[in-house]
């Protein structure tokens, strides 16, 4: 059961001051320090308050959003490498002689349109200048 009285209890004008500090943006320890009570009283009262963190103070900034007005106003363009597996290689069959041709990297260019959510994607065998421009007059064209 709950005793009746909590003589160690903070006062609730020390509560009260704790808070106004913080709403100063003051740290906990700051607090502790000025007021003369323990971190872990501060900690415990701002935990009441629902202001343990410095971001509690402020309100979620709103997310800014953008909104193309047409299609092709903004595309979003990403390269993605893939690896080029013609056959098993020698770490599955076992055999270190066993090479294999051919190996090595596709890159996926990638272009989507941020209003119409239309995708464009062409496979290139490098992720070099002549290839990305090649791949964005395609996309353009598109």
């Amino acid at each position: 059961s709950r005793p009746t009285v909590s003589p160690r209890a903070i006062a609730p004008a020390k509560a009260l001051a704790i808070v106004e500090l913080r709403r100063k943006r003051l740290t906990q320890a700051r607090i502790a320090q000025a007021l003369g009570v323990s971190a872990s009283t501060v900690s415990r009262v701002l935990a009441r308050a629902g202001l343990s963190h410095l971001a509690d103070l402020e309100p979620a900034e709103p997310v800014v959003r953008y909104e193309p007005q047409a299609p092709g106003d903004l595309l979003h363009i990403d390269i993605k490498k893939l690896g080029r597996i013609q056959r098993p290689g020698h770490r599955v069959t076992g055999n270190r002689r066993d090479t294999v041709e051919g190996a090595g990297w596709d890159f996926v260019f990638v272009a989507i349109d941020d209003h119409a959510r239309v995708a464009f994607t062409d496979i290139h065998p490098d992720e070099r200048f002549p290839s990305a421009v090649q791949f964005l007059k395609d996309a353009v064209a598109y």
